[in-house]
């Protein structure tokens, strides 16, 4: 029993030491792999890819094909697969499959039909999903089975959460778009995606109300809009086929501005016109802008020749400010900040706080590259309901405990309402009232909120409690004057940097398309790369502000600091980051 015990750690050792080996060639694959070179890796790998290492087998067919033999590649690949490399199924199919013309090797439909099916079995989701619809591609356009690729589409598409089983099932619905069930299947489709937020589902949804379909779809040219300008303004793209979607979602606001700007002749349609028909930069947009140019509108007759204005209008309107382009970006990863940003602009009984999406959208940049935020700590928000934003502010305390080393930033642009009794101040939720103050967020609950969470909090409000808005008007119209409410006490960490004082006005900065408040934040974290302390914020914020408020706006604007006593010592050495 002894010599069978010994027998036995003697066979372990081997095995681990064969292991450890493996896993060292494996690295040292990788690495050669980064540095480009490739023929280094086959020369590694090939003895035990021959001897039936399905992993190194697979390796060796990637590699060829980056040095285009692609013989090689498809018999590693094929050599992978019949040791059921998961991995290889997907790839080897796209070799075989007619449609795909990149590898010269002989085609064979019903092998490449084999191994999207074998990769669809698999639990490989990244390659999944594009097997359903490369299958179904091959029954539509190869063997002309169009209902057979619908129903196959079906079978998959509750189970996509990329969503590229619905995107590919919506264009065969609509290849018919005469068959009204079709169409109104495939709508259906889109419209739930579309509240998901996903591109390509908004670009078609929005073009349909921009277009309008007798007897299937009324025009609306609101929603159109809505869902365009989120395509306009993602930070991805989608080709379906005919380019860029961003690129033509901007042309066709570009379109349904001109129209409005024909009918309501105001100068806020024209440059809405410009602004997208600029961004979109295709030759398609000239028309358009032809006609403008020949009108003579917005310096026109300052330029020679069409061209020349039309340079001039892509730099003028490329971005909506000089903030939102040349965002800096940081190599460090700050995984303990948590951040939520409420932008709260269309307001359902109140007039809207102009600018206020664009400020949390560019802010929420900023803390991504310039400061160095995982996207998964920053949560924005906009239009938010009382109990959206009560329930917003819970899940960032919530999140902010998981770690001592925490640090929350909370941002705020919309409108602040005073107390009646000026006890206290509001924010503001998109379905409440200025004359109702139990339809807001008390504020001192939330300095409490954030104080009682121990971790270092900053709270950055573009937003004034006086009463009035950004253009200068009083929200409530009884309220001739201003108002300062009451200041709230605070407790823990809490830094409350606000954008005026209590019986000021937060400011717009119109041409920045920016509340004033939020331009300069955004303006020195742009020119620090996202590395100063929060005295040098406020001492650049002091003064430029100040002096800028009355030549912009004409009135003054004074931001303040505010600072819990606890680390009233300290708070002006504390950064972002």
């Amino acid at each position: 029993m002894k010599k069978l015990k010994l027998i036995i750690c003697f066979l372990l050792c081997i095995l681990s030491c064969s292991i450890a080996c493996a896993q060292t060639k494996y690295d040292k694959a990788i690495e050669l792999l980064e540095k480009g070179q490739i023929q280094s890796v086959i020369d590694l790998l090939r003895d035990e890819a021959k001897g039936g290492n399905a992993k190194y087998q697979f390796i060796l067919a990637e590699c060829y094909d980056k040095l285009g033999d692609t013989q090689n590649s498809i018999f590693w690949l094929k050599e992978a697969a019949e040791n059921n490399y998961v991995p290889s199924f997907f790839n080897l199919a796209l070799m075989l499959d007619p449609l795909r013309k990149q590898w010269n090797v002989e085609k064979n439909i019903e092998l490449s039909k084999k191994y999207y099916l074998k990769a669809i079995s698999s639990s490989n989701e990244k390659d999944k999903y594009w097997s359903v619809v490369n299958y179904a591609i091959l029954l539509r356009k190869v063997e002309n089975k169009k209902e057979e690729a619908i129903e196959f589409l079906k079978k998959y598409m509750d189970q996509d959460e990329e969503y590229l089983v619905h995107i590919y099932l919506c264009q065969l619905l609509l290849e018919d778009e005469d068959k009204n069930n079709n169409y109104r299947e495939a709508l259906k489709i889109h419209r739930k995606l579309a509240e998901k937020k996903v591109l390509y589902p908004m670009f078609w949804l929005g073009r349909e109300y921009m277009k309008g379909k007798a007897g299937k779809l009324d025009k609306d040219e609101e929603e159109a809009i809505r869902l365009l300008t989120l395509v306009s303004e993602s930070e991805e793209d989608y080709d379906d086929g005919w380019g860029s979607i961003k690129t033509r979602a901007r042309r066709y606001l570009g379109h349904m501005y001109e129209e409005m700007y024909r009918k309501y002749n105001t100068d806020k349609y024209l440059r809405l016109t410009l602004k997208w028909c600029a961004r979109a930069d295709d030759i398609f947009t000239d028309d358009y802008l032809q006609e403008l140019y020949n009108e003579k509108v917005y310096h026109a007759e300052e330029y020679p020749t069409f061209q020349a204005w039309r340079s001039f209008l892509i730099k003028a309107f490329s971005y909506d400010s000089d903030v939102d382009y040349n965002i800096p970006k940081t190599e460090k990863i700050n995984s303990n900040v948590w951040v939520l940003i409420i932008a709260n602009e269309h307001y359902e009984l109140e007039s809207p706080v102009l600018y206020a999406e664009n400020d949390g959208r560019i802010f929420a940049k900023y803390c991504t590259s310039a400061l160095g935020i995982p996207k998964s700590n920053v949560t924005y928000v906009t239009d938010c309901s009382l109990n959206k934003m009560k329930y917003e502010i819970d899940m960032l305390v919530q999140k902010s405990s998981l770690n001592a080393e925490s640090k929350i930033i909370f941002y705020y642009a919309g409108h602040g309402i005073p107390a009646d009794n000026l006890s206290t101040a509001y924010l503001l939720p998109i379905d409440g009232y200025a004359r109702n103050t139990s339809t807001g967020l008390d504020i001192g609950n939330l300095y409490k909120q954030l104080g009682n969470s121990k971790v270092p909090s900053i709270i950055l409000l573009d937003a004034c409690f006086s009463g009035a808005q950004r253009d200068g008007n009083m929200m409530v119209s009884s309220r001739g004057v201003a108002i300062k409410p009451k200041e709230q006490p605070l407790s823990g960490k809490v830094v409350v940097m606000s954008a005026c004082k209590g019986d000021e006005t937060a400011l717009q900065y119109s041409d920045q398309q920016h509340g004033l408040f939020t331009y300069y934040l955004l303006k020195k974290i742009q020119e620090s790369q996202g590395d100063c302390t929060l005295g040098e914020l406020e001492d650049y914020l002091n003064t430029k502000i100040q002096s800028q408020s009355i030549a912009i706006n004409g009135k003054s604007q004074h931001p303040t600091v505010r600072v819990s006593p606890t680390i009233i010592n300290d708070w002006q050495s504390l950064k972002f980051k």
